[in-house]
């Protein structure tokens, strides 16, 4: 999950819910969108940016208005992701080789 202002995003299958958090007490969902992964793992929340771990890659989504989120972009990796973070103006993104568990398949940074 990641939080931007007062909206909380959350991964669901396939993927992500805006839920609007100003009164803690009645938290309700303003906006979903499903993106071409069928494992949404972690989120992370830059400015107007939502960066989604999918199965094979992360998606860009645009968060402006949490009820109309769409999709900037997407990329792939080898393997299946493990761990996505931000850090500065950088995405770091590891998969794992889906042939030999345990093995590092990746790394790419955007």
């Amino acid at each position: 999950m990641a939080i931007s202002d007062k909206t909380l995003f959350v991964s669901r299958d396939g993927g992500v819910l805006a839920i609007d958090i100003s009164n803690p007490e009645l938290p309700h969902v303003v906006g979903s969108l499903s993106v071409s992964s069928v494992f949404v793992g972690q989120l992370d929340v830059a400015g107007h940016h939502l960066y989604v771990e999918g199965s094979v890659g992360m998606h860009v989504v645009d968060v402006t208005d949490p009820a109309s989120m769409y999709l900037v972009g997407s990329t792939d990796i080898p393997g299946r992701t493990s761990a996505l973070t931000l850090s500065g103006d950088h995405v770091f993104l590891t998969a794992f080789e889906s042939n030999a568990p345990g093995q590092l398949g990746g790394l790419r940074v955007a």
